[in-house]
């Protein structure tokens, strides 16, 4: 099977000496997410959940997109369990294998199955992260989920 790696922001922008808070290439992206019909979701560099679409939000779990944001994704916020027939939470420390964690540490794309608990239910979701890139390192990751 073919292997394909993409940027979807410029990896060589010229660096700043103030750079803001949160890096630029994120909040272009959470300004995108925001408005996406799409279940999509922005970390920055330390996983905190800067932007997440309304539809992302109803398939992880959270109450609305406000809610979402400022959240850490190492800290367990997503209601993941494992692929056994018990259904158990997945640990913390599992949790640097989801896609988007797993752009943020390799740098590179990242795909695969979390199965999520919604209530009595559970779904799977196939996640596709793609890391953002500002004056030559990753400031975050940009995530696209779909129900399986």
């Amino acid at each position: 099977m073919a292997h394909l790696e993409m940027s979807v922001s410029d990896p060589y922008a010229p660096e700043t000496t103030d750079a803001p808070p949160i890096a630029a290439a994120v909040l272009r992206w959470a300004e995108v997410t925001d408005g996406a019909n799409e279940a999509c979701l922005v970390v920055d560099a330390s996983a905190f959940i800067a932007a997440a679409s309304v539809s992302a939000c109803a398939l992880l779990g959270f109450a609305n997109p406000e809610a979402a944001i400022g959240q850490c994704l190492y800290a367990g916020v997503l209601p993941l369990v494992d692929f056994t027939s018990a259904a158990a939470a997945v640990p913390d420390v599992e949790l640097t294998k989801i896609p988007p964690l797993q752009a943020l540490l390799s740098e590179h794309l990242a795909r695969g199955l979390m199965r999520v608990r919604q209530g009595n239910d559970i779904i799977t979701v196939d996640a596709v992260s793609t890391p953002l890139w500002e004056a030559h390192r990753v400031v975050g990751s940009l995530t696209f989920f779909c129900l399986v």
